[in-house]
C-alpha cells in the first residue's frame, strides 16, 4: 500500500481523503505510511463511513443483482430511479459489487496506536449507513482533535455537497501552508 503513495510523498504536509470505504482506505494508508516510514498525513479526512471498530461485514457482494440494487437505493432514495435503466445497471454493478467485496472482507486490525494527526469526519444528516455515535467514535483513533461535520443529504451526500467539503478541506490545508 505505502509504495504506491511513496513516490508522491516528498517533505512537504500532505492531507488523506476517503469518502466510504475509501475513508477505510485512507485511515489504513495513514496507519501503514506511520508504520513502513515513519510518517503520518498532517490531517486525515473521513467521510460517510463507521471508524474501524464499527465495521459491520455484510454480503452484499454475494447477492443478486437486485438486492445489491436494493442496498443502493436504500443509501441514495433520491436518485434510486437510475438503477432502474439496464445500461447503468451494466456498468455500475460490477464496480459497486468489487467495492463491496473489498469492503465487506476487510477485517480491521484489533490494535493500531492512535494517530497523531487531527481527523475530520464528515457525516450526512440523512445517512441510513452510518449513525452520529459511530462517526464520532474516529475521535479514539487519534491522540489530536476529532472534528464532525455534518452536512444535508444522504450516504452520497458528497457530489451536492462538493463546494462545502471542498472548502473544510482548504482551510484546513491552508493552514499548513
Amino acid at each position: 500500500m505505502v509504495a504506491g503513495v511513496r513516490s508522491r510523498l516528498d517533505e512537504r504536509p500532505f492531507v488523506l481523503f476517503g469518502h466510504s470505504l475509501g475513508a477505510t482506505v485512507a485511515y489504513e494508508t495513514a496507519q501503514a505510511l506511520r508504520r513502513e516510514l515513519g510518517r503520518e498525513p498532517s490531517r486525515l479526512f473521513v467521510s460517510a463511513k463507521e471508524p474501524p471498530q464499527h465495521h459491520r461485514a455484510e454480503d452484499f457482494h454475494r447477492r443478486s443483482d437486485e438486492d445489491l440494487c436494493g442496498e443502493l437505493a436504500r443509501l441514495m432514495p433520491d436518485r434510486a430511479d437510475v438503477l432502474v435503466q439496464p445500461e447503468v445497471r451494466g456498468l455500475l454493478l460490477p464496480a459497486v459489487r468489487a467495492d463491496y467485496r473489498v469492503n465487506e472482507t476487510y477485517r480491521p486490525a484489533s490494535s493500531q496506536p492512535p494517530l497523531e494527526c487531527p481527523i475530520t469526519a464528515f457525516f450526512a444528516a440523512d445517512d441510513p449507513e452510518t449513525t452520529v455515535a459511530e462517526v464520532q467514535d474516529w475521535r479514539q483513533l487519534t491522540r489530536n482533535r476529532c472534528d464532525l461535520v455534518v452536512l444535508p443529504g444522504d450516504h452520497f451526500y458528497l457530489v451536492p455537497r462538493r463546494s462545502e467539503v471542498l472548502s473544510t478541506i482548504r482551510q484546513a490545508v491552508s493552514a499548513l501552508l
